[in-house]
């Protein structure tokens, strides 16, 4: 298992932020053994498109809370989302004279889990404090 898989990134201690953060972590850790051990580029480019469609879902839920709680800084965490996966998805749409996908899916990898440990211990810790204080699980 990975380093990140490990930590599951940051805790901000909400259960369901925690828990899909953890989720993410497992799909980002796949990745990565998955191109350790050799797997078949397709093998790689799956997971990696599982890892996008996990992202995306995470941030439509996140992003359905923020407005039910009346977030204050929702339109800001929102674009910070957006920017995230318009760059997960340029890593796997780059034109092929790039590194190959899986590669590609490699970096993007590295991206994310910086990227994400970065946000929660920013950001998504203000959104667990912000539903806790108003009682939304």
């Amino acid at each position: 298992m990975g380093e990140l898989a490990q930590m599951r990134f940051v805790k901000v201690g909400h259960r369901l932020l925690d828990t899909e953060h953890g989720q993410l972590a497992s799909l980002v850790d796949e990745v990565e053994t998955a191109i350790a051990t050799g797997k078949d580029e397709s093998v790689v480019c799956n997971i990696y498109d599982q890892l996008i469609t996990a992202t995306e879902r995470h941030f439509q839920q996140e992003n359905v809370r923020m407005y039910q709680s009346g977030y204050p800084d929702v339109d800001r965490h929102m674009a910070l989302h957006a920017g995230l996966l318009n760059t997960l998805l340029g890593f796997a749409a780059a034109p092929e004279r790039e590194p190959s996908r899986g590669r590609r899916a490699f970096q993007a990898t590295r991206f994310l889990e910086s990227w994400l440990t970065r946000h929660i211990e920013e950001e998504d810790s203000k959104l667990a404090t912000h539903l806790h204080r108003i009682g939304m699980p």
